[in-house]
């Protein structure tokens, strides 16, 4: 993949997260802001408060984040990573993944909640 088309991929991903931030990243079925059964939610801030992405608790969603020919997980992660945001670029989203899903995170331990 070019360059270019890397690019746009994920900015392409960086639209749709912005529009629908509380719908599913996988399957687009609407996600509660205090959803508890969240596989995976990425934040902008520590305090949790501004929920950039998010993907719900349905086995297909989360197989389809597990399966490394797909991409799904890479193309989000990649998305949030480049966030054009100061405040959130070059470390990344805090991310909170229910304890039992481990995903790929090149970000520092520390930013990431694992919930039981």
């Amino acid at each position: 993949m070019s360059r270019t088309a890397w690019q746009e991929t994920i900015d392409q991903t960086q639209s749709a997260l912005r529009e629908q931030p509380d719908r599913c990243f996988v399957c687009a079925q609407e996600v509660a802001v205090d959803c508890h059964r969240c596989a995976v939610q990425a934040f902008l801030d520590e305090a949790h408060t501004h929920r950039l992405a998010v993907v719900c608790d349905r086995a297909s969603c989360l197989n389809a984040l597990a399966d490394a020919h797909n991409g799904t997980w890479q193309r989000l992660f990649q998305a949030l990573t480049h966030w054009p945001d100061p405040t959130l670029y070059p470390l990344g989203p805090y991310w909170t993944i229910r304890r039992g899903q481990r995903f790929a995170l090149r970000t520092a331990e520390r930013r990431t909640t694992y919930l039981t």
